[in-house]
């Protein structure tokens, strides 16, 4: 590989090595690390003025590799470590349904569905099973209903859509249920 020259994202991002890590991880990751260890060559490049020779495509792979599987251990300690994480599905089965009378007792409230699917880590590398909640406004809009969680200053993901809003059980402490509950019960 000529020392003047990088070859450019797409080739790491379509290379064997990597291409598996994009599914695996956030493509966003995947991309940053490419970057990151890209822009590391361009410092190690200043550093070896004297020299003529740079990493080839082969040893710039294998760091990217290297350092994608060091992230995705890190992301698997990260979700050990969540207070839902180890949760079970049935588990969180449960919590729907001690929550969906609470939340259908409120006045903002139309229906409360179970959603069962996949999701992500926080990070973005393990996917897990989870229930999430689709909360259907009665007499506001869904933003409105995210607008009253945001209010009451949770820090949880809401995911707003046509019509309706999406708690997701497995991302959501179990210890702010019940302030769900009484900031949609306050609204009235």
């Amino acid at each position: 590989m000529p020392n003047s020259s990088l070859p450019p994202i797409n080739e790491f991002l379509s290379s064997p090595h990597v291409k598996p890590w994009i599914d695996r991880l956030h493509p966003a990751m995947v991309v940053s690390t490419v970057r990151s260890v890209l822009d590391e060559l361009g410092t190690e490049a200043k550093q070896m003025a004297t020299e003529k020779r740079l990493p080839d495509v082969t040893d710039l792979t294998q760091r990217i590799v290297s350092r994608l599987k060091d992230m995705d251990a890190k992301a698997a300690d990260q979700a050990a470590d969540s207070p839902v994480a180890g949760a079970s599905m049935e588990n969180l089965r449960n919590r729907a349904s001690r929550l969906i009378p609470q939340l259908t007792a409120a006045q903002a409230i139309a229906t409360v569905e179970v959603i069962e699917s996949e999701t992500k880590c926080e990070c973005g590398a393990t996917t897990l099973s989870t229930v999430q909640l689709r909360i259907t406004p009665k007499s506001c809009s869904a933003g409105d209903l995210a607008s009253m969680l945001q209010q009451a200053a949770l820090q949880i993901e809401v995911h707003i859509d046509d019509g309706w809003i999406g708690l997701d059980l497995r991302k959501i402490d179990p210890k702010w249920d019940m302030v769900i509950v009484d900031t949609f019960l306050g609204e009235e």
